[in-house]
């Protein structure tokens, strides 16, 4: 496989993605936190939404119906973290007091 390393713009590359995620999304809450910033990155672009892809259906697979699913992108001085969670806390874990 060749990898087809240029630069691009990081927003461009997680709004692309997320138009290729499961319809099951709709049953989430999916939080995007981008940058105020232009990132430009240097990078597969193909490869890196196929990973983006790849996560963000494994926690709307994987996690509870109406649980939070959050995408968010931070700048250290040198790197660019794309970080995805996901929330969810069953109700059968949860001890109320009272």
């Amino acid at each position: 496989m060749k990898i087809n390393m240029q630069p691009e713009l990081l927003d461009d590359i997680i709004t692309e993605s997320l138009k290729h995620i499961s319809r099951e999304v709709d049953k989430h809450e999916l939080i995007v936190e981008e940058q105020n910033d232009i990132v430009v990155v240097n990078v597969d672009a193909k490869l890196i939404m196929q990973v983006i892809i790849n996560i963000v259906d494994n926690a709307i697979k994987y996690t509870n119906k109406g649980s939070q699913i959050r995408l968010s992108t931070m700048e250290s001085e040198d790197e660019i973290i794309i970080e995805i969670s996901r929330f969810t806390l069953p109700k059968k874990e949860v001890k109320i007091n009272g």
